[in-house]
């Protein structure tokens, strides 16, 4: 009888210990999975800034197509893209406002989802160098 009762202990301690370890792997998964979320969005932002496609996030198919000169909606895991390209013009300048702008799905500050954006005016001779074309 002793023994079967130490078994049982010593079963019902490793399922604790089981239990626990489990928690801080989902803890350490959740932490991970953040900071890839930040980081893979950070090189689609990057990517963008230098004129080329974003890396990680792809054509998100839910949003259209605008007619503005270009903007383009993407979603990643974790955070939606978008990539402004309108047209405008500025002190009889012709070109576009251009840039990256991501929303991170699950990370807020203030009660307000976190954002980073870095949208500004090119002229169209200054757009096509940053493209390459």
């Amino acid at each position: 009888m002793t023994k079967k009762i130490l078994i049982f202990c010593a079963a019902m301690m490793l399922g604790a210990c089981v239990k626990a370890s489990t928690s801080e792997n989902k803890k350490d998964q959740t932490s991970m999975s953040s900071s890839k979320v930040e980081s893979n969005a950070k090189e689609d932002f990057e990517a963008v800034l230098s004129g080329k496609k974003p890396i990680h996030a792809i054509p998100d198919p839910k949003k259209p197509d605008l007619s503005d000169g270009g903007t383009t909606f993407y979603v990643g895991e974790g955070y939606t893209l978008t990539v402004k390209s309108t047209l405008d013009e500025k002190k009889g300048v012709k070109g576009y406002m251009y840039g990256p702008i991501i929303i991170f799905e699950n990370i807020k500050t203030n009660g307000k989802a976190k954002e980073m954006s870095n949208v500004r005016f090119y002229s169209t001779e200054e757009l096509r160098k940053i493209r390459g074309y």
